[in-house]
């Protein structure tokens, strides 16, 4: 897995690592669980962390454990300003 250390993330991506990396960093508990969840057997699918900057982190079991790695991470991009509201100014 390669590191995201140069985006200020820990060397490793490991569910212990990053869950601990996300709650020191915003001093609460990170958002743990986006679940997927297959409603004809019951079974939960993945398990996901949604940590501070708008990354993801996805891990494929519905239990992972502290050194289980992830199996895709998602970068989510910071909202553009919208066209309009550069024209709106009240004068």
């Amino acid at each position: 897995m390669p590191s995201l250390a140069f985006l200020g993330r820990p060397n490793s991506l490991s569910f212990g690592t990053i869950s601990e990396f996300e709650r020191r960093r915003t001093r609460n508990d990170p958002t743990l669980i986006r679940a997927h969840y297959r409603i004809t057997t019951g079974d939960f699918l993945s398990f996901e962390i949604h940590g501070s900057d708008g990354i993801a982190y996805m891990y494929a079991s519905n239990t992972p454990q502290a050194g289980d790695e992830p199996v895709a991470i998602e970068f989510g991009l910071k909202e553009a300003p919208r066209p309009w509201a550069l024209f709106s100014k009240r004068r």
